[in-house]
């Protein structure tokens, strides 16, 4: 007799609790359950001659290391991504220019001197639950001048949010990638130092 009553307590408070929890769904949905989880780039735009400064909203007057020597013309790519069922996680964007008939990397080195420099930027984001479309503004260095490449972008996952630590990322996984049009450079065909007589 115990255990019928016992029984029938649980499947009581089960049904009460999938109720509540159906009610709840309804009058908040973005704290349901997601059918899907899925990442994909689904825009990529690109916009040659872009200055760095104008691009990033950074101040020019303010340069620190992590900023571009010269030149600081380049590339704006816009991105957006469709990113379902992800929170409280990190997301980046990688981009690289590749040369349109090889899709080997660039050789960036007449452009940015043989130091090197910062070849490209974008910032980290971290989606809501409820938000399914991220955009990121990103800022590549434009190749040599007449040369015919594509903008490949990656999008990353850096992790948990709570978990990320100061410094360069342990692990990062590739969620999808997607390639630009192919474009001819805009840009000048080696280091331009504005400051130099």
């Amino acid at each position: 007799m115990f255990a019928k009553t016992l029984f029938a307590g649980m499947v009581a408070l089960a049904a009460a609790v999938s109720a509540i929890a159906a009610a709840l769904f309804i009058v908040a949905p973005q704290l349901g359950p997601r059918d899907k989880l899925g990442a994909e780039i689904d825009r990529v735009a690109v916009s040659q001659g872009v200055d760095y400064f104008t691009s990033t909203g950074r101040d020019p007057f303010s340069r620190t290391t992590e900023d571009p020597a010269f030149p600081a013309m380049g590339v704006e790519v816009l991105v957006h991504a469709k990113l379902s069922g992800y929170e409280d996680r990190s997301y980046s964007v990688r981009v690289t220019a590749l040369d349109a008939e090889t899709y080997k990397a660039v050789d960036l080195s007449p452009v940015i001197g043989a130091d090197g420099g910062v070849v490209s930027t974008c910032d980290d984001r971290s989606p809501k639950a409820d938000e399914d479309g991220v955009a990121w503004r990103c800022w590549h260095v434009t190749p040599p001048r007449d040369v015919r490449y594509l903008l490949r972008v990656e999008l990353m996952d850096n992790g948990r949010t709570d978990e990320l630590r100061e410094g360069p990322l342990e692990s990062q996984q590739l969620m999808d990638f997607r390639d630009s049009e192919t474009v001819t450079s805009i840009g000048p065909e080696t280091l331009v130092d504005p400051t130099a007589d």
